[in-house]
This record gives structure tokens, sequence and C-alpha cells, in this order.
């Protein structure tokens, strides 16, 4: 299985193997991979979407994970409200 690479050659794989994590398929969990360069921006607007996306009857927990020396960050909301797609 060949994995997606971003414009600066990371994939979701290489981020979630840089901060230590290994399972990805967890229900009510949002994730986001962001450029070391948009954190700023995407730090200030944060609260914008993130009380849309939780479900505030159940533990929510929020972890952002930063290393100035890699490209990516990496932000992990558990908690989050189910989506029904269809």
């Amino acid at each position: 299985m060949t994995k997606q690479l971003w414009h600066d050659g990371m994939s979701s794989e290489k981020v979630l193997e840089h901060y230590g994590y290994e399972d990805i398929n967890e229900p009510h969990v949002a994730m986001g991979f962001w450029t070391k360069e948009s954190v700023p921006e995407r730090i200030k607007n944060l609260s914008d979407g993130l009380l849309s996306a939780i479900d505030l009857n159940k533990k929510v927990q929020v972890i952002f994970e930063y290393d100035p020396d890699f490209p990516r960050a990496f932000l992990r909301i558990k908690g989050t409200k189910e989506v029904n797609a269809q």
C-alpha cells in the first residue's frame, strides 16, 4: 500500500509515528496534521470549529503535539460528535 504524501513529503502515517501514535481507527476522534508554518493562525482559529465538533455529553480530550524540528504538528480531538455520512 502506497502512502499518500503531502507537498512537504510528509504523510499522516509519518506524523503519527513521529508523535508516538499507532492506532488511528478510533471512533469519535478527529485529527489534524498542520504544517509548522500554519500553526500560529490555526491555533488562533481553533475555538471557532472546536465547539461545533465536540460532544459535550462525553469526556473530551484535546491533544496538541508540536515539535519545532519536525515539519508537521498534530492535533487529536477525542470525544467528537457522531457524523451521519450518507
